[in-house]
Formats: structure tokens, sequence, C-alpha cells
């Protein structure tokens, strides 16, 4: 939905019988992108795609990557202020192994690439991906455990040019609490990452069942 001088106006982007979430961010220039996944036929594989629209102009749509067992899911976009291009970070969502690893989509060279985060992320809730003042690429997530001994943990991936820094942010006994939705901002004069989170206790220890919201920042270097 877009909101001009007369009110608001809605524009179809795509149409399918299932969307995987989307994630849209605005270049410089004020182009809306949408990215998001969706079966390529009303059943089958799902097809990654981004959607753009330049000024007043019609959404065009290309394809990022097609997938066979994998799902692209949990996007998140944002816009690389050193190339003005698109970065998406997302969850893989594979048919065939308990893993969900992070990856992200890169565009470079007037070509898409898909790029490997974090090869062992579990149940993945909703990756948030933003530019720090320094523009390197930072992407918090929830990794989750499945069996008792797991550890569900808040995490932080920083791109360093070549490969990704990965540090835990918070981590609890994946039996006792549920982590969702994590939360990414930097502070503007000292740069450092200010994340919020929830945590859920589920009632199997002497906590009750109740949600309680954290936030946390980096101190120093």
């Amino acid at each position: 939905a877009i909101r001009d001088g007369s009110g608001w106006r809605t524009e179809l982007i795509d149409t399918s019988v299932n969307f995987l979430k989307a994630s849209m961010a605005l270049d410089a220039d004020g182009n809306a992108l949408v990215a998001y996944s969706r079966p390529i036929v009303d059943a089958g594989p799902f097809t990654f795609r981004l959607a753009r629209r330049l000024g007043s102009q019609n959404w065009t749509i290309e394809t990022i990557q097609d997938f066979v067992d994998e799902k692209p899911a949990q996007m998140s976009m944002a816009i690389d202020p050193g190339t003005g291009s698109p970065l998406i970070a997302f969850r893989l969502s594979m048919s065939f192994s308990p893993d969900d690893p992070l990856q992200v989509a890169r565009f470079v060279n007037e070509a898409w690439q898909i790029e490997l985060v974090d090869p062992f992320a579990l149940n993945i809730n909703n990756p948030k991906l933003r530019f720090d003042p320094t523009g390197a690429a930072v992407i918090v997530y929830r990794n989750s455990g499945s069996v008792i001994g797991d550890m569900s943990t808040v995490l932080l991936a920083r791109d360093n040019g070549t490969s990704w820094d990965i540090e835990v942010v918070a981590e609890y006994d994946a039996f006792l609490v549920g982590l969702r939705a994590p939360r990414l901002r930097f502070d503007t004069f000292s740069g450092n990452a200010t994340i919020l989170f929830v945590v859920n206790h589920n009632g199997s220890s002497s906590i009750p069942n109740i949600d309680e919201l954290f936030m946390t920042w980096r101190v120093g270097n």
C-alpha cells in the first residue's frame, strides 16, 4: 500500500497460493524493493524473488534463485550504503535436514550470489539485517535447540569483508525457555549494537509461564 496526496493506494505485486514471508526496503532514490519467496507453480518447488518499483513505473520481478527441496523464508532486506544494492538475509528451510542454515543473497557484478552465514542454525526466528555505522552488514537472529541440553541463543553475525564473524549475545536452556523476535538497532553516537528480544518461560522450571522482554547492548569494542 502506498500513500500519496489523495490517500492510500494498494498495488498488486504478485499472486501465488503461498508466500513465505516478505521484506521491504527503500533505496537511496526512494524506490521500493520487496524480497519474497513463493512456489514456482501452484504446488511445487519454491523460487526466491525480488520485486522493484522505479518511480511511478509498474513493478518488475526478477528471480534471485530457484530451489528444489528447500524453501527460503524468514527474510530481512537492507540496502548496502556502499553499493546501493540490496542485501537479503534469509532462513533456508530444508526438507531433508533439521538444520535451517542462515544465508544471504548479495547482488555482485550484475548477478545474485548466495552466501552461507551460519550452517548450523536451527529454528531461526525472523533474522534482522542492518548495516552498522561503518557500513558492515550485521544480522541478529535466534538459534533454538530442540532437545534437552540444547541452548536457545541470540546470535549476532557481522560481515568482515571476507566471511561472517558470529558471537553469542545471550543463551538459555532450550528445554526451559524459548526466544522470540530479536530486533537490532545501532547507537547513533557510539555505533554499538542494541538488541531487543523476548524470553518465554514455559513453566518447566520454578519460573511460571511468562514472557520477559530484554534489551542488551555492547559496551566498548
